[in-house]
C-alpha cells in the first residue's frame, strides 16, 4: 500500500514539526480489535491513540470484529490480538510486539498492560497501540532513544512499582 511509506514519513517528521497536518483518505488505517478487552479500556485507549497519531496526519478507523479474508486483502488492515493469560516465557518483559515485516499483526499482552487504576491502564495501552502501529507503518523493528518509539520497559517498571497515575503520566509526558 503506497500510503504506508507516506505515513511512516509523517510519523518520522512528527517530532520535528509542531504543525498538525490534516489527515487525508490515503492516510487512513483500519485497525481491527480481534478479541475483546474491557470496553472502557478499549474506548479510552483507542481515542487517545487516534488523537496521538492524528498529530502525524494518520486517521485510525477502529473495528471490533474479525476481518474477512476479502477485508484482509482489500483493506490491508492492522489486526490487534489481545492476550490475557500470557506465559512468562512469551516475550519476557514485553507489553506487546508487532510483526512489521508481515505488515498487519500486533499482539498486546493485555494482562501485562493492565495496571493499578483504569486510567493508567488506558494511557499505557494507548501508548503501546501507537508504538506498535508505528512499527507496522514504518515496516521496521527498531526503537529510538526518545518519543513514542522508545522502549516502554521503564514506564512499565515504574507503574509496576506502585507509581501513581500522576507519576506515570508525568513520566510519559517527559518521554514522548
Amino acid at each position: 500500500m503506497k500510503a504506508r511509506p507516506m505515513i511512516a514519513a509523517a510519523l518520522a517528521a512528527m517530532t520535528l514539526h509542531a504543525g498538525v497536518p490534516s489527515p487525508s483518505e490515503e492516510n487512513t488505517i483500519i485497525v481491527y480489535f480481534e478479541n475483546c478487552i474491557a470496553p472502557k479500556d478499549q474506548f479510552a485507549a483507542s481515542n487517545l491513540a487516534a488523537h496521538m497519531l492524528g498529530g502525524a496526519g494518520v486517521r485510525l478507523v477502529w473495528r471490533t470484529d474479525k476481518p474477512s479474508d476479502l477485508g484482509l486483502m482489500w483493506e490491508r488492515p492492522i489486526v490487534v490480538d489481545f492476550q490475557s493469560n500470557t506465559d512468562t516465557t512469551d516475550h519476557p518483559g514485553a507489553l506487546a510486539f508487532a510483526r512489521p515485516f508481515e505488515g498487519t499483526r500486533i499482539t498486546i499482552f493485555y494482562d501485562r498492560v493492565k495496571m493499578g487504576t483504569p486510567r493508567a491502564t488506558q494511557a499505557v495501552l494507548a501508548h503501546v497501540l501507537v508504538h506498535e502501529i508505528t512499527h507496522i507503518l514504518q515496516g521496521v523493528a527498531r526503537h529510538s532513544d526518545s518519543g513514542i518509539m522508545r522502549v516502554f520497559l521503564t514506564l512499565w517498571a515504574m507503574a509496576g512499582k506502585g507509581a501513581s497515575v500522576h507519576e506515570v503520566e508525568t513520566f510519559q509526558r517527559g518521554h514522548t
